[in-house]
């Protein structure tokens, strides 16, 4: 639209003007996405994802069957592997820790594995008998004897690295035996520091998957033997224990007392995945299913002892139609992040669990894939490090073909995350064509909920190709890179309200409304809505928001966030992914930190906001080095106002 001017201004009132104006589109522009520093997530309970099946009557599902009962054949070591160098002598585990594990089926292609960035990789690994000692026979010890593991460690410790050797038992009966013995407990440990000797390893990682609560006192006992016999065998050898993702929240009907075995052990590995429902096509780890579990697992471990596992694979299901989250229409199949990424289907995002997904037709019948890759990783690694997390681990190498970005997405570093359309147009169920349903291997037992299933070490996703491909995609994706944040935001307040008081209302996202919404200060820096149950948030709870930008009525920020710390009375942040409309413009996309600390002042407390901005797909020119310094003070300004309306909220929730 022209304006009708009576005079020529002068430049300097042109300027002014100018300047002025531009100002107003900024405020608007940034204030949109602002206001998010003002909402919370919502709990997103845990219990709307199943905890992880159960495994077959054997405890291990029967696609395994499948790789123990096919033969492996690799040349025996004539070679010992090198010895770890004396730097790994100094701690047993790295400061931030990347844990890959390396299964024996895969070790013909070692030579193609990309170790950089990994602290420690556990060689999967050898089987315990019932006697307490090393079976001297089967797939694991034949990739045990080989040259091909041989060379894999003394690359490793070339590269500064640890090795250690899983020892594992998923059959019950066998657990029960070991176990229960202090004899053959006693028997394990030295047949366990003979063979980490052997072939110069570095530790142990303790693999053993089993059901209910018979023999949990029993194997609190051995986990504890073990520690305590491998550390005094060798003070730097590293001691690792895989549990199931529900183990912290399995109180006394669990297999695992993660609570009695923690002080002894170096770090528990989580295994976090197979955690999709039966009824649906749904993801194998979806991101708000770990905020309750983690929770659960800092009330009795340290933070400095966890490690998150994450997949390299994920699972294809038979559907009724390509809707997101499709009824199922049979078992799930398990399939590794190269051979989906080889197939070449469209690639969309499920919003909700944080994961892509696909889907295609075969033979006229619909199948549905959810699975990780480097986008959905980086967040995962991302909560990991807000939650002060050991490190991330993978299950598994050779899965991720020649992709070296799945690993390097574990350290969490990466900013630039790709999302995706929701999914394609839903198309009618197709009809039956003449040719038969493929049918997938059978991926686990009917789901028992007496106790979680093993990790994919027990059901190994099939062989991977050696061809890496690339996964097409049907729209433009942003270039993920390790970038520095284009701006941050700083604001404090100093207040008579305590800590926890505060911390009451900052943590309801309810109260967002309120005292961000209701009572902000102006129409264009104001939360309009949130989609949240009441109650505090928990790491991991997800939540849905939109901005108002001034215009009444007008929401043209939309945007989705998961909590990644909540200390009560301390500290609070979320993650956000923001979508900003523009009329008749593509509309802008950022990833946003907040992160809230609360300290105590006297009889209150001072409480201080900071932000990251990451943009994704480009730069605005309201974040150019010349605008920054404006947009900080206007932000500043009015985040302030927010907490002071936090505060007066507060303190009249105490009266």
């Amino acid at each position: 639209m022209k304006l009708r001017r009576t005079k020529t201004p002068s430049a300097s009132s042109s300027s002014e003007a100018q300047t002025s104006l531009r100002a107003r589109h900024i405020l608007q522009a940034v204030s949109a996405f602002v206001v998010l520093a003002a909402t919370v997530g919502a709990p997103a309970s845990i219990g709307h994802h199943p905890i992880p099946l159960a495994p077959a009557i054997s405890g291990v599902p029967p696609i395994m069957d499948v790789f123990a009962n096919e033969p492996i054949h690799l040349p025996p070591a004539t070679t010992t592997p090198i010895a770890a160098p004396a730097t790994l002598q100094r701690a047993r585990m790295a400061k931030r820790e990347v844990f890959a594990f390396a299964p024996y089926w895969n070790l013909d292609v070692q030579h193609t594995f990309d170790l950089r960035h990994i602290t420690t990789l556990a060689y999967f690994g050898v089987d315990v008998a019932k006697n307490g000692s090393i079976q001297h026979a089967g797939n694991g010890w034949v990739g045990y004897q080989s040259q091909d593991l041989a060379d894999l460690i003394s690359r490793a410790h070339k590269a500064g690295i640890r090795v250690v050797l899983t020892i594992k038992a998923f059959n019950q009966s066998t657990i029960h035996a070991v176990t229960a013995d202090a004899a053959t407990r006693g028997t394990l440990v030295q047949n366990a520091i003979d063979a980490v000797r052997a072939k110069n390893f570095d530790g142990v990682n303790i693999d053993f998957e089993g059901l209910g609560n018979k023999d949990r006192a029993a194997f609190t006992s051995l986990a504890r033997t073990l520690a305590d016999g491998l550390h005094a065998a060798d003070p730097a050898w590293q001691v690792t224990l895989d549990s199931y993702v529900s183990s912290a929240s399995d109180s006394a009907d669990g297999f695992f007392d993660v609570g009695a075995i923690a002080p002894t052990i170096d770090s528990f590995f989580i295994m976090g995945y197979d955690m999709y429902q039966r009824s649906t096509a749904s993801p194998n780890a979806p991101l708000p299913s770990y905020g309750s579990a983690i929770a659960a697992y800092l009330r009795a471990v340290p933070a400095s002892k966890i490690v998150l596992g994450a997949p390299f694979y994920g699972y294809d299901w038979p559907t009724q139609d390509n809707s997101l989250h499709s009824p199922a229409t049979g078992t799930p199949t398990p399939v590794t992040y190269e051979e989906i990424v080889a197939a070449g289907h469209p690639r969309y995002w499920d919003s909700n669990a944080s994961v892509p997904w696909t889907a295609y037709q075969s033979g006229g019948h619909w199948h549905e894939i959810y699975y990780d890759d480097a986008s959905s990783l980086a967040l995962k690694a991302r909560f990991a490090n807000a939650a002060h997390l050991r490190g991330m681990g993978v299950w598994a190498l050779g899965m991720n073909g020649s992709d070296a970005g799945l690993v390097a997405a574990l350290l969490g570093t990466m900013t630039q995350i790709v999302g995706g359309p929701a999914g394609p147009a839903i198309a009618s169920v197709p009809a039956p064509s003449s040719s038969p349903t493929p049918t997938p291997h059978p991926a686990s037992a009917p789901k028992q909920t007496s106790a979680p299933a093993p990790k994919p070490s027990s059901s190994p996703a099939p062989k991977p190709s050696p061809t890496p491909t690339t996964m097409a995609s049907p729209e433009k994706e942003a270039v993920m890179s390790d970038t520095k944040p284009i701006i941050t935001f700083h604001a404090d307040l100093k207040t008579d309200v305590p800590p926890d008081a505060l911390y009451a209302v900052l943590a309801d996202p309810n109260t967002h409304v309120i005292w961000a919404g209701k009572e902000a200060p102006r129409e264009d820096f104001r939360l309009l809505t949130i989609d949240a149950p009441a109650g505090p948030a928990v790491v991991g709870s997800t939540f849905s928001s939109s901005g108002s930008n001034g215009k009444k009525g007008n929401k043209v920020s939309h945007d989705r966030s998961i909590v990644v710390e909540a200390v009560p009375g301390k500290r609070f942040g979320f993650d956000t992914e923001a979508s900003m409309e523009r009329k008749h413009k593509e509309a802008w996309r950022a990833h946003f930190e907040h992160r809230y600390t609360i300290e105590p002042t006297g009889s209150g407390a001072t409480i201080t906001y900071d932000s990251k901005v990451y943009p994704q797909n480009y730069r605005p020119y309201w974040l150019f080095p010349t605008m920054r310094p404006m947009i900080r003070a206007l932000v500043r300004t009015y985040q302030r106002k927010h907490m002071q309306n936090l505060a007066r909220l507060a303190q009249n929730a105490r009266v």
